[in-house]
């Protein structure tokens, strides 16, 4: 028995292998059928889903909302002064 996040990471992990066999499928089913553009994309999710399934740093970054807000702290420490700039 584990616990409830691993338990959750599992269940995510195994959505992700899901979704990417279904791009792959999808994919390349688009292919044959002459539509190359949209093939490959199609297959460039399947791939992205898959190696979300076997990294936990690509599902983080896949997970994550696509604009992301800067926080007040963020900007902050990006208008670091240069030296004698006061």
């Amino acid at each position: 028995m584990g616990t409830e996040k691993d338990d959750a990471d599992a269940g995510r992990r195994t959505w992700h292998y899901v979704l990417g066999s279904a791009w792959l499928f999808f994919g390349l089913v688009t292919m044959v059928d002459g539509r190359t553009l949209l093939g490959a994309c199609q297959l460039l999710l399947g791939v992205v889903s898959l190696a979300a399934a076997r990294s936990s740093r690509v599902a983080a970054f896949a997970d994550g909302p696509l604009f992301r807000r800067r926080r007040d702290r963020d900007r902050d420490r990006d208008r670091v002064s240069a030296p004698g700039r006061g």
